[in-house]
Order: C-alpha cells, then structure tokens, then sequence
C-alpha cells in the first residue's frame, strides 16, 4: 500500500476479534515510527505496543469515554517521552514529536491490515504506573491497536474547500 492509500483508508475502529498480533507486525510498527521526524533529531522518546491485559486493563479502567473500547482491543500503541521545552510556535516539543510519531505508527498500522483508534482521554499517570515509567515522561496519546471485527464504512467528511486552501 503506498502512503497516499493508506491515509485515505485508515479509520477509527472502535471494536476488534480477539485475534492476536503478530510480533512481526509490531515490530514494523515500532520501527516506523523509530523513523517519524523529530525537532532536532533528538529522539527523545520511547516506543510501546501493550499487549500485556492486565496493563491494558488498568489503562481502559482509567480512561473517561471510551473504557470499553480500549478493553476491546488486543494490544495499545503508545509513545512517550520527557517533558521539555517550549518551542517559539508555544508548543511542547514533546508534544509535537509524540503525535508526529503516532501518526506515522497508525499510518503503518492500516498499511499492514491492522486499525487503531487515537485517544487522549486517558490519566497519564496512570499510563505511567502501568508501563513503569518516571513520573517526567508524557503520553499525550495512546491508541488501541488490532483487526478490525467488521469493514469500517465511509466517513464523513467536510468539502475540501471548507477545510483547506492553496495561498
């Protein structure tokens, strides 16, 4: 699948099979997202595909809106990485490279057959807890990660004019 294919494929699944993950798969996933562009090049950051369900389930039982959801998927994706400085645009640049990088790995993600569902109403801190990591390290997204148990349908969307234009 080329990238063009694949933005315009991916879609947000909210309910999975139960079918497990191939480590290949995740691999290639990490992988890319080892690529994604950082400010600096720093790579200050840190990679994490959950399939552990006792994690998974401490993060879904701390999550608002969407538990079931994240309790429904085979495995999580997250990135993470220390809070840090501001940039001049008033933006982390943490932040920033973090959702760069996750983009990158639900890009991969649809590439390889497999649907995520992006979501920031997790408790950071308990993500934290549940993959053991210092209390300076941010997670702005976590995404849940696995086949999709049904084709997702079109989606809506806006008239490209109303949302983009060439200056």
């Amino acid at each position: 699948m080329d990238t063009l294919k694949a933005i315009e494929t991916r879609r947000s699944i909210r309910s999975y099979r139960p079918d497990p993950i191939e480590p290949e798969k995740m691999e290639a996933i990490l992988k890319a997202m080892r690529l994604s562009p950082c400010a600096c090049n720093r790579q200050d950051w840190k990679f994490f595909i959950v399939t552990d369900r006792k994690a998974i389930d401490l993060i879904a039982e701390r999550t608002r809106f969407t538990p079931a959801l994240v309790k429904s998927a085979p495995a999580l994706l997250l990135a993470a990485g220390w809070r840090d400085k501001i940039m001049p645009s008033g933006h982390s640049w943490s932040t920033v490279d973090l959702t760069i990088a996750m983009t990158v790995g639900v890009l991969a993600a649809t590439d390889l057959g497999l649907g995520t569902c992006i979501i920031g109403s997790h408790r950071e801190e308990d993500v934290r807890k549940a993959l053991d990591l210092p209390d300076d390290w941010q997670i702005p997204l976590i995404a849940t990660l696995g086949y999709a148990d049904k084709e997702p349908g079109p989606r809506p969307l806006k008239d490209f004019e109303e949302v983009a234009e060439i200056r």
